[in-house]
């Protein structure tokens, strides 16, 4: 299945383009499984770029990466791409697992996934590949007219290391490395200890309560490995 994810960021004279994490864990695991991925990355509703992009790639599902600060932008972009193009679109990341009510009725959103989606969004594509029904996916929330499936949250991925390398091929990488100061960014663990009122972080602390360890280190001749790759 081809699989296109929509990333919005701010125009560039506000925020220097960083890689996603989230974004390039899961293209990595759907490709691992024989999936095709692109990356769009927008900073305004631009509809001709959009709809030149699915024309083009032929995708089989719509995915996107939202911060509350572009759950507007991203709710126009799955009301346009489902009413165009009669695709499915999942929305992901902090906005849809911490306000979830609100992103799943956004008009022209067919689920959201809450927390880890790299195994949620790799089962979506292999149900929607075989045509069976996606609905019992736990972290995946669906609208059935005006019904919404809740699905269970699953637990943690304990062993990160199980993970592939995430993909930073779909990103413009070498022109984000032209920048300055160059850098490469790595994630080596998953999950904060920390309580601050300010943070999103309790909410997710308790989100994930009783779904194994919260935080969550990966080895460091893994990392390690990574840091290797990216280098050469």
């Amino acid at each position: 299945m081809n699989v296109l994810f929509i990333y919005p960021v701010p125009e560039a004279r506000y925020q220097i383009l960083r890689y996603q994490q989230g974004i390039g864990s899961i293209a990595a695991v759907l490709k691992q499984a024989g999936h095709r991925v692109e990356l769009l990355i927008v900073s305004a509703l631009d509809i001709a770029t959009i709809d030149e992009t699915v024309k083009r790639f032929q995708p089989g599902l719509i995915a996107m990466s939202l911060t509350s600060g572009f759950f507007p932008m991203g709710s126009a972009i799955a009301r346009h791409v489902a009413a165009a193009h009669r695709l499915p679109v999942i929305l992901g990341g902090i906005h849809p697992t911490l306000c979830p009510e609100e992103s799943v009725s956004a008009e022209g959103v067919t689920c959201i996934c809450i927390g880890e989606g790299e195994y949620p969004l790799l089962e979506l594509c292999e149900a929607l590949e075989k045509d069976r029904d996606p609905t019992g996916i736990a972290n995946l929330w669906f609208k059935r007219g005006d019904q919404v499936i809740r699905n269970p949250i699953r637990p943690l991925i304990q062993d990160l290391d199980s993970l592939p390398f995430p993909d930073r091929s779909i990103f413009p990488f070498a022109e984000m490395l032209k920048v300055f100061p160059p850098e490469a960014e790595f994630m080596g663990s998953r999950g904060c200890p920390f309580p601050c009122t300010y943070c999103a972080n309790p909410a997710l602390q308790e989100l994930y309560r009783g779904k194994g360890s919260y935080v969550r280190y990966r080895s460091v001749n893994n990392l390690l490995a990574e840091v290797d790759h990216v280098i050469k």
